[in-house]
């Protein structure tokens, strides 16, 4: 019965991808007698073991039921993939890039009304994930710096934060795929530089319409994301939302993160 779960470590051990492994996991299962009822019925069956392959009549150098083996097969790889899911363990750094919306308070940008627009953002990471379901993640978020024209005002907003993430992961039984959440503080600096539009300056107060704003706020940040790991390399989507009293950027972004 353990010869099944040395097929797995051996597989695993020698860094084989999924389709590998069940290449010779299949290869295995031909090599088998068929296991009559009795012999079923008697066994002791573990979570994977030759009991399983029975009910899916495996013997005589043929799959009988392909489609009864490939959900098999799918579900002993993910119970294999426990070694390949330790690799996910340790230290971490990555970068990422995206679509973000910078969102800001007409106080700061001497607008009509609360000012809204999209750049491209971008992030670098370093983290930590100790245990399979659980880490943390020091993030430093560039929201770009759109400029913008809104009634009386124009102008460039430059948006950007640091944040202290603490990461739950799902329990997905699926060694190289991650779901997770992400919640912690984060402090956002938020940058003004602009005119009003036809002010007359009184003479000797020549900048008298100029914006120059510099506005630092500690709020919230959250988010999720979705990432798949390729050995120590792994591609992730997130969506990521820092909330202060006057600006709530968020981003989009698609990254690569690299674990040691």
């Amino acid at each position: 019965m353990r010869i099944l779960s040395d097929v797995c470590r051996k597989a695993v051990k020698q860094g084989s991808r999924a389709d590998s492994v069940m290449t010779r996991l299949r290869a295995f299962a031909l090599r088998q007698p068929r296991l009559n009822s009795a012999a079923h019925k008697q066994a002791q069956c573990p979570p994977v073991d030759m009991c399983v392959l029975s009910q899916f009549e495996l013997g005589d150098r043929s799959v009988k039921r392909p489609g009864l083996f490939l959900a098999f097969a799918v579900t002993l790889v993910a119970a294999c993939g426990t070694g390949e899911a330790a690799d996910s363990l340790g230290l971490y750094i990555g970068g990422a890039m995206g679509q973000s919306t910078v969102r800001v308070d007409q106080s700061l940008t001497g607008t009509s009304v609360d000012l809204t627009e999209r750049h491209t953002g971008w992030k670098a990471m370093a983290g930590i994930r100790p245990l399979s379901m659980a880490g943390a993640e020091l993030a430093y978020l560039d929201f770009g710096n759109p400029s913008y024209t809104s009634g009386p005002a124009t102008g460039v907003v430059d948006s950007k934060a640091v944040a202290l993430f603490g990461l739950l992961y799902a329990p997905i039984p699926l060694p190289v795929f991650d779901l997770y959440g992400k919640l912690g503080v984060a402090r956002l600096q938020t940058d003004v530089n602009g005119h009003e539009i036809g002010v007359l300056c009184p003479p000797g107060v020549p900048n008298c319409g100029t914006i120059a704003v510099s506005r630092h706020d500690t709020g919230v940040g959250y988010g999720a994301g979705m990432q798949f790991r390729f050995a120590a390399a792994a591609v992730r989507a997130e969506y990521e939302h820092v909330n202060t009293s006057s600006s709530s950027p968020d981003m989009f972004s698609l990254g690569l993160t690299w674990t040691f």
